[in-house]
């Protein structure tokens, strides 16, 4: 299946709107790869950011991993939302 330059756009207008800096680019990042060859190109265009914030989000994606979402506590107990 073939994701168009303009179904990327249309996630992008949906999704971004919704997220903060941070991430947007985890989001951009994390989607690259999976386009394959040039995916970082056609997200960068579709996403309107440039290259070197895909860059900067893939290097943050292992730190982002461990963090656990949707979670709260103090450290001891955590309670899932």
């Amino acid at each position: 299946m073939e994701i168009t330059e303009e179904g990327l756009a249309g996630f992008f207008k949906v999704v971004l709107g919704l997220l903060d800096e941070r991430q947007r680019r985890l989001v951009a990042a994390a989607l690259a790869p999976a386009l394959g060859r040039g995916g970082q190109a056609r997200v960068a265009a579709a996403a309107d950011m440039s290259r070197n914030t895909l860059i900067t989000g893939a290097r943050n994606w292992p730190a982002a991993r461990d963090l656990r979402f949707g979670c709260v506590g103090r450290g001891r107990a955590v309670t899932p939302v």
